[in-house]
């Protein structure tokens, strides 16, 4: 239901649009150079940020990636210091997740509290014995401070969002276009009434995809579900 509401409300936009601009004339002439050098601002600014949010949510995807890999190597590695120590670290990974798939927040640890890698050392300690193989411990200790580096440049992008500031330069140039654009006339000319509402719906439309990418919601589900469930249904014994 969700995938549909955008396409929606911009074709809602699109037959609103081009009823106003076939219709309706706005006598006022305005300097069609205004409207030119508009376009360009709001397009070299929107183009950064898309492309800056769009390194970062790549950026955001691989780190996800990288975390959720070295839980499940822990995990099954777990195995080899004894049954118990892998259900019990199971249990872990399993308490840390199930938040993330249930709110659909993959950045729920970074707004609540976490024990997460914590937990999974003191589990390790406590499972030590003689018989412990070193090269074992060795390599579920190097996945551990992996995930704490992984963690901290998380944390980092995670607040790389666009400031407000920005937000309101990039909403002044899109209203001082559509504006623009909505007064140079097309009454009774179909072809131009459509080019100027095509105009405006894809306005709209990079706004709301630079609002997508900055918040991590670009493609269906959130970001770092399917590595979550993944990880989730090793650990019930799915896969």
């Amino acid at each position: 239901m969700k995938n549909i509401i955008i396409p929606f409300l911009l074709g809602v936009i699109f037959l609103v649009a081009f009823v106003i601009y076939n219709t309706y004339s706005f006598s006022i002439t305005i300097d069609t150079v205004f409207l030119t050098i508009t376009t360009f601002f709001f397009a070299i600014l929107t183009g950064f940020f898309i492309s800056r949010q769009g390194t970062r949510y790549g950026q955001i995807r691989q780190e996800i990636a990288n975390f959720d890999g070295n839980l499940s190597s822990i995990y099954r590695t777990a195995m080899h210091l004894s049954n118990e120590a892998q259900e019990r670290i199971g249990i872990i990974i399993k308490k840390h997740y199930l938040p993330i798939v249930e709110r659909h927040e993959w950045d729920y640890h970074f707004t609540h509290e976490t024990s997460t890698l914590t937990d999974i050392h003191r589990e390790l300690e406590a499972s030590i014995t003689e018989k412990t193989i070193v090269g074992i411990l060795s390599g579920i200790t190097l996945s551990l401070r992996d995930n704490q580096l992984i963690r901290k440049r998380m944390v980092a992008l995670h607040e790389e969002r666009i400031p407000m500031f920005q937000w309101t330069l990039i909403f002044l140039l899109a209203t001082v276009l559509i504006v623009n654009l909505s007064l140079l006339s097309s009454v009774g000319i179909v072809l131009y009434s459509v080019l100027k509402a095509v105009f405006v719906v894809a306005v709209i439309a990079v706004i709301i995809l630079l609002y997508q990418l900055d918040s991590l919601k670009l493609f269906k589900g959130f970001i770092g579900e399917r590595s979550a469930t993944d990880l989730l249904d090793i650990i019930e014994g799915k896969k």
